[in-house]
């Protein structure tokens, strides 16, 4: 059985993405990756030197930030390309507390739902929870078995939080994954990334409902309410630029 993970980046290389390619490595196959850098190096420089394994690699320049459906379409697409069995969609900022394969050997599963957790600190791992941060209690699909490339997704258009799969996507059965193999969001877990991520979504505000900007602004909230991560990760994730 051969798991595929399918990412887009845009100026990764000094975040997580070193430290997220080598863990990655060690439970998938493939790597699938739609590269938005506008000078189309950094990014693909560091994959190409970490990843040992077979890679689908394309550049698409135009702007994706506000424009997320067609770079959604895109990756989907390369990803029906690939010869892996299993896909697992994840952001460059996220991995599973530990291998995923092991849910993916039921033969009558096409999905998998995962919890996940939008970690808020590192050194001691923390993660939010309130009415905005609810990730980890309420599964979403981000591991499916790999469509025929005969089927013909349909997408949400709207330019940011389409979703990572298409509409017309409907699973046979879905597994819901144990806690133990939740997925880890590190996207928030350094504040200056929650500056910059809270100052991309104001530059879209014209294309956000009410409910998602009063989600953007509670990301810089000055006092979140945090929990310690009930569970050990079996790799330790850094940010790049903040190593000593």
């Amino acid at each position: 059985m051969r798991l595929a993970i399918a990412t887009m980046i845009k100026n990764e290389s000094r975040r997580y993405l070193p430290a997220l390619l080598r863990a990655w490595q060690e439970f998938a196959d493939e790597l699938i990756v739609l590269d938005n850098n506008e000078n189309n190096c950094d990014d693909k420089d560091l994959i190409q030197e970490v990843w040992q394994k077979s890679l689908i690699l394309e550049w698409f320049p135009n702007a994706a930030w506000g424009n997320e459906s067609g770079f959604r379409q895109k990756l989907f697409t390369m990803a029906q390309t690939s010869d892996a069995d299993w896909l697992l969609w994840l952001d460059a900022d996220m991995i599973s507390l530990r291998d995923p394969k092991p849910l993916m050997q039921h033969a009558t599963t096409d999905a998998i739902a995962f919890p996940l957790y939008d970690l808020w600190q590192q050194q001691p791992l923390k993660y939010r929870e309130d009415r905005f941060w609810r990730a980890h209690l309420h599964q979403r699909i981000w591991a499916i078995r790999k469509p025929s490339v005969d089927f013909i997704p349909e997408w949400a258009t709207q330019g940011l939080h389409c979703g990572h799969l298409p509409l017309n996507y409907v699973p046979l059965r879905t597994l819901t994954a144990p806690q133990k193999y939740a997925i880890l969001h590190y996207g928030y877990a350094d504040a200056e990334d929650r500056k910059l991520k809270h100052a991309a979504y104001m530059s879209q505000a014209e294309i956000l409902n009410p409910q998602q900007i009063a989600h953007a602004e509670s990301i810089i909230d000055p006092e979140p309410n945090l929990l310690t991560l009930p569970f050990e990760p079996k790799w330790s994730i850094e940010h790049e630029s903040r190593k000593s």
